[in-house]
């Protein structure tokens, strides 16, 4: 069935939303919103069949893209101001695509062994929120420093590949998410300035960190994709833990990172809720009816 442009640029807005927001994670959206077989299909594909996987993934990638810069210069600003309607309106969305996954696994065959899975990748997540967080500063340039930010945008990759798991939060146990996000605050600043120097400065950690970042993308989406295959059952197993335990991650994260979480109840919780109810209403709908996820 041939795709809605701006169904899927709804999509990858979306996905984009989930990459850089606290907590949250491209991979879940992308599962919860049925594009997460294309998305991983069109990665192992691209090298065959370049122009196809394009023209697949055209409006998702575009999309995606649109999502990263809303996130980074409105959504954060936002969260910030009003955290609690946003971290239910993430719980909302993850919480309505929960009911979609689960009946895919609930008549699977080894049901004992898809539960062990479900709960271990359940614990995984869950238990990330409580390693402790390190703050690193890179000064110079050495190679050490360079293979660090290839690793680190490895690592990365397999956040965003992998449903569940937050890049921020996996950014923040690593010391890299401070460092990383004012890198990227000063390259906009300074294009917007047209410092040439001071653009350089930015750009270079970035483009070891995009490196790693590509190499990251290719080899996860490559095992993604393998398992898509050989052990599909088995993988929805894990994811639908990852999902499951999604929200308790994004709620434990938001306690620790907004201290004004709590602030003005009375017109930030029933926006809050409206905002649930909306989540879960497009956890509902926002899905390709023939999606295999």
């Amino acid at each position: 069935m041939k795709q809605r442009w701006w169904l899927d640029g709804l999509k990858g807005v979306l996905i984009g939303l989930g990459m850089l927001a606290p907590g949250l994670s491209g991979g879940v959206f992308a599962v919860a919103l049925g594009v997460y077989p294309r998305i991983i299909n069109g990665i192992n594909q691209v090298w065959k069949h370049p122009v196809k996987v394009i023209q697949d993934l055209w409006w998702i990638a575009l999309g995606g893209l649109i999502g990263v810069l809303i996130t980074f210069f409105l959504i954060l600003t936002f969260i910030e101001f009003a955290p609690l309607p946003f971290t239910l309106l993430f719980l909302g969305f993850i919480v309505g695509s929960i009911p979609h996954l689960y009946e895919k696994q609930r008549h699977t065959h080894h049901w004992k062994r898809h539960l062990v899975m479900t709960l271990i990748t359940a614990g995984l997540v869950i238990s990330l929120p409580f390693l402790p967080t390190q703050h690193q500063q890179l000064d110079t340039l050495s190679m050490q420093t360079i293979l660090t930010l290839i690793m680190v945008g490895f690592i990365l990759a397999g956040t965003l590949i992998i449903p569940g798991i937050s890049g921020s939060l996996v950014l923040l146990v690593l010391g890299f998410y401070v460092y990383l996000f004012d890198t990227t605050s000063a390259l906009l600043q300074s294009l917007l300035t047209l410092e040439i120097l001071l653009i350089l400065n930015a750009a270079l950690p970035l483009i070891w960190v995009g490196l790693g970042l590509i190499m990251g993308v290719l080899v996860f989406a490559f095992l993604l994709g393998w398992l898509l295959k050989r052990y599909q059952r088995y993988l929805y197993s894990a994811i639908l833990g990852l999902l499951i335990a999604s929200p308790f991650s994004i709620a434990l994260e938001a306690l620790d990172t907004y201290p004004n979480l709590w602030d003005g109840l009375a017109w930030s919780l029933p926006l809050g809720l409206l905002l649930f109810a909306l989540g879960l209403y497009g956890g509902f709908t926002l899905r390709e009816k023939d999606s295999v996820a």
